[in-house]
């Protein structure tokens, strides 16, 4: 049995007459009714009443047209699915995101217009440090993920920067350097802070140190986390100082301000990596989204 039998044989029960049904398929008439009664022989059955003057559906002509059409329309639809999955317009996305950053910024813009102009397709966010997401990627675990500074001796990965963020110097709200109209880096001299771990993020790691220690600042690091907001649950309740990303805006605890620190002049670059020559549709509607988003 072919899918153009079952055509024909819809063709002929819907125009109950086998002319009609030849004229509107565009083919000769004894070739349908060759295919017709192929289709009536190999499972030995009449699905025709042939009479004077066109044909009827059997009983069982009638049962075979309810399961014809079905089996139809489901080839059409996964059709037409295979179609849009080949487009991007559905299937699967899976993004590893820096905690950090995913709160605010250009990524969450991109995001959120890359959901409402593709319904279909399932955005799978993971909360990943940096490092793993690396070895995520090249695993294939995930199809691209946001990590600070993406270091440039990977010809296996490809990227992109998505955006460029400050850092601040979080503190609770009655700490001593909350009342001062301008902190410098100075003022931090012996002041208990909790940093990221370096084996988390190397680089945003050494930055920040680099700054401190060519401003004359030696950190007082009397804890380390995993995560910015960890790092925030700490100066909440422990009346600690920590560096952090200006994405974290949103989500300080009602106890815990930002500054600015002027001579605090880096900023984190955030990029969005994912393998080189990978041609996934989603991924790659996705690096479009970004493109298109403004920085």
């Amino acid at each position: 049995m072919e899918l153009r039998q079952l055509r024909y044989f819809c063709a002929v029960a819907e125009d109950e007459h086998f002319g009609r049904a030849a004229k509107r398929l565009h083919i000769a008439q004894p070739a349908l009714s060759r295919q017709v009664r192929q289709l009536e022989l190999e499972f030995g059955i009449d699905l025709f009443d042939r009479l004077p003057r066109g044909v009827r559906l059997t009983a069982a002509g009638r049962q075979f047209l309810d399961d014809a059409q079905r089996v139809l329309s489901d080839f059409q639809n996964l059709t037409e699915r295979a179609k849009a999955a080949g487009k991007g317009e559905t299937g699967r996305l899976r993004l590893g995101v820096a905690e950090s950053a995913s709160s605010r910024g250009r990524m969450v813009d991109a995001i959120i217009r890359f959901r409402a102009a593709n319904p279909n397709v399932v955005v799978d966010i993971q909360h990943m440090t940096s490092l793993p997401q690396i070895d995520a990627i090249a695993s294939r675990q995930i199809d691209a993920g946001f990590l600070y500074h993406f270091p440039g001796d990977r010809p296996d990965l490809d990227h992109l920067p998505a955006e460029f963020t400050d850092v601040l110097l979080a503190m609770p709200r009655n700490h001593r350097l909350a009342k001062m109209e301008r902190v410098k880096l100075a003022d931090l001299r012996g002041e208990p802070s909790v940093w990221i771990k370096r084996s988390t993020q190397p680089a945003t790691y050494d930055l920040l140190m680099m700054c401190c220690l060519n401003c004359g600042l030696s950190p007082n690091i009397v804890q380390e986390t995993t995560s910015e907001s960890v790092s925030l649950g700490l100066v909440s309740v422990g009346g600690m100082l920590s560096f952090v990303t200006d994405t974290n805006r949103d989500r300080c605890p009602g106890n815990v301000i930002l500054r600015k620190i002027d001579e605090l002049s880096i900023r984190f670059r955030l990029d969005l990596v994912w393998r080189k020559g990978d041609s996934q549709p989603t991924l790659q509607r996705f690096i479009e989204t970004m493109l298109g988003t403004a920085d």
